[in-house]
């Protein structure tokens, strides 16, 4: 039995997987827009600046996806992956009923951390492909939004914790 290394894919095949990743992402990032919305008024205060900030932030990504897939000539795909979306619905679903205040908050923060892990993946992959198809401009962006997202994800890890202004347990 002799070894043969594995067939590289083609050039085709890489940028179809990199656009689609790309595109998933920016579903992504529009749901989040659409779930950050509702989370800011359902929040207490102190979290509600968060998920503001947090708003802000993802309409700034959601615009540089966009930018990236339409210097590709790629379509921005409507609705949002099977797993964002579960993931959303169950956090209404736990949710409704709820009274404002630190249990919700940590629902809503919660959610946000679990979506966040599945963004960095996203990213993580959309930059390996930009990197191995020498697309410059766009690994460029997608580092620079993958350091944003890995921010973000401290950030919302910490305040998930309880150690957030306002916490009734401090």
């Amino acid at each position: 039995m002799t070894f043969s290394p594995p067939v590289p894919a083609s050039t085709d095949a890489l940028r179809r997987t990199y656009i689609e990743t790309l595109q998933d992402l920016h579903r992504t990032e529009q749901a989040l827009l659409d779930a950050l919305c509702a989370w800011c008024s359902a929040a207490t205060e102190s979290t509600r600046a968060l998920f503001a900030r947090r708003l802000e932030h993802t309409r700034a990504q959601a615009i540089r996806l966009g930018g990236l897939l339409h210097r590709l000539d790629a379509p921005l795909d409507a609705g949002a992956c099977a797993a964002v979306h579960a993931e959303l619905q169950a956090a209404r679903d736990a949710v409704r009923g709820c009274p404002r205040g630190a249990r919700r908050d940590t629902l809503l923060l919660n959610t946000a951390e679990r979506l966040k892990l599945h963004q960095l993946r996203q990213y993580e992959a959309a930059c390996r492909y930009a990197l191995i198809l020498n697309d410059e401009e766009a690994f460029g962006v997608l580092m620079l939004a993958l350091a944003d997202e890995r921010t973000s994800e401290y950030i919302v890890q910490y305040l998930s914790d309880g150690d957030w202004p306002g916490d009734p347990a401090h």
